[in-house]
């Protein structure tokens, strides 16, 4: 059973006194089951004494806040380790996370807490973020004389003069930061983070010091396929009890509708705190004014109040949502025909490969990506690369240029799998040329009965009315792919002077659009695949 410290939150939400997304119902079931059937420890006296800390601030914990903070804080499993090491807070901008989070920060440094040099370090990708918490701490430092008996305090760093606890905030290029030894590591704003990087290095530091925890902060953003998302599904995956969470608490916060935007008393489902912040939904109602009127924060209002994520759909491709439907699993048969789409745009860059086919559920997509290590764009590339190419779904090559061979390599691998049909190239002419000779020799011709296609601009516009309805009507399936997904998300479309839709980039350097552009080619021949034969014997396929 919760302890009964921690019931107020628990309470209003069962009761229905106030309104909750589905995920606030499921995370409580998920704590009772771990009270009823794990033998855990509930600190009270720890707890007591942490909330008796709030005299220092200028606020008092909201019961949501309270909740998580005994759960994160007091709650020790059978091993006398926290029992949830980590929590995940997704909550809409105004909630107070920072607060929170200072709070928690300052309760951690002190003796309560019981472990001695227990070093906390707060991490961002912009210095102004990762101040926030930091400087909220400080601020209180100075304005409470009577700290100074139990802390020492500058603008780099707080510590508790008993336990020697260090908090300091740490920001930049991940590779310039060193691992400490750290016993907590906070993430703010995760939603800005396109990979891991930050977070592997901040985390290389834990597990030296007992009870290490962490915690991870952020109200919804416009990076897709990143950790942000990741941290999501997880939380998700977990309140649905797929699998055992593991020590990880999400608390998750969302409208779950976005008719939810027009109904200001569903808000609360993004933001516990509204109940008690009057100004804050003062401030939300003006800033919905804003959104209405299509101003500026058309998209941010949704996407950052509360939780529910917009993309202006005249640029993008498609919504994420319907990216995200791509996950499902193709299904070959034997025979299937296929489409090759190819884009080698740039030699010195990135290449995608793939196999296009038509099942009885739409189209299909496999698809593998070639990266030069050399590239000079990689630098500015945030995505988790080296994750992708773990899963197998791009390559690295060395040299000082892509060796069209390695391609030429794949769809021999293809060849042997596979009835392939056709191959669709979208290359320039001179491209055209280094490829051609290469194609040709694979049985591959192009001319008016070949079935060898340079893709042209032209071919594009007019396939595009077809690619957005097979992504916007969820008639595609490429299985997990994150890099094709990051590479279609990247994908714009912009009309001519003569209403002819094209593909564009919407950020041309650290980010990339080959995986969908070998897409967009193959589609132009979409229509010389036959229908699906739904009776065909199924085969395994080999897919690298």
């Amino acid at each position: 059973m919760i302890p009964k410290e921690l019931l107020e939150y628990p309470e209003l939400v069962k009761s229905g006194e106030i309104q909750t997304c589905i995920w606030q119902p499921k995370l409580i079931s998920l704590v009772e089951d771990c009270f009823s059937e794990e033998n855990l420890f509930f600190n009270a006296e720890q707890f007591a004494t942490y909330m008796s800390y709030q005299k220092y601030f200028p606020f008092e914990l909201f019961p949501w806040e309270k909740f998580l903070f005994g759960l994160h804080n007091c709650t020790y499993g059978e091993d006398g380790l926290p029992r949830w090491s980590t929590l995940f807070l997704y909550v809409g901008r105004g909630a107070g996370k920072n607060g929170f989070l200072s709070f928690e920060d300052f309760c951690l440094l002190t003796p309560t807490n019981g472990i001695p040099l227990y070093h906390i370090d707060t991490f961002a990708t912009a210095e102004d973020q990762a101040k926030t918490t930091f400087e909220e701490l400080y601020d209180i430092m100075e304005s409470n004389p009577r700290l100074k008996r139990f802390f020492y305090w500058n603008k780099e760093y707080i510590v508790n003069l008993q336990t020697k606890s260090r908090y300091r905030f740490r920001t930049g290029n991940a590779k310039t930061k060193d691992s400490g030894r750290q016993g907590k590591i906070d993430f703010d704003e995760v939603h800005q983070y396109e990979n891991y990087e930050l977070i592997d290095v901040g985390t290389s530091g834990l597990g030296k010091k007992a009870h290490p925890r962490r915690t991870i902060l952020s109200s919804d953003g416009f990076v897709r396929e990143g950790p942000l998302d990741d941290y999501k599904q997880q939380g998700k995956d977990i309140l649905n009890q797929l699998y055992s969470d593991n020590g990880f608490l999400p608390a998750m916060f969302c409208i779950e509708s976005k008719e939810e935007i027009d109904q200001p008393d569903m808000w609360v489902k993004a933001n516990p705190s509204l109940p008690y912040m009057p100004n804050l939904r003062t401030e939300m109602l003006r800033q919905y004014g804003d959104y209405k009127r299509k101003t500026s924060s058309q998209l941010s209002f949704p996407t950052k109040r509360l939780n529910y994520p917009m993309e202006s759909q005249e640029s993008r491709i498609t919504e994420y949502k319907n990216l995200l439907a791509t996950k499902k699993e193709p299904v070959y048969s034997a025979p299937l025909p296929t489409v090759i789409g190819i884009d080698f745009a740039s030699r010195r860059d990135f290449a995608t490969i793939g196999h296009l086919t038509r099942g009885a559920n739409g189209m299909q997509w496999r698809c593998h990506g070639f990266v030069l290590r050399g590239n000079p764009d990689l630098e500015r590339i945030r995505a988790p690369l080296q994750d992708w190419e773990a899963q197998g779904l791009i390559t690295y090559l060395d040299g000082v240029e892509i060796d069209k061979q390695k391609l030429f390599d794949w769809i021999l691998e293809e060849q042997q799998r596979y009835d392939l049909h056709f191959i669709a190239a979208a290359v320039d002419m001179y491209r055209y040329g280094i490829v051609k000779q290469s194609l040709n020799a694979m049985g591959f011709e192009s001319g008016k009965d070949g079935n060898m296609k340079l893709v042209r601009p032209s071919d594009l516009m007019i396939a595009a009315p077809r690619i957005r309805s097979v992504l916007d009507n969820q008639a595609l399936s490429c299985g997990d792919n994150p890099f094709f997904r990051w590479c279609a998300n990247n994908v714009k479309m912009e009309r001519d002077k003569h209403g002819n839709d094209l593909f564009e980039k919407i950020e041309g350097k650290s980010r990339k659009t080959d995986g969908f552009m070998a897409f967009a080619a193959a589609m132009t021949m979409e229509d010389m695949l036959p229908e699906c034969n739904d009776n065909a014997e199924e085969i395994d396929v080999f897919f690298a």
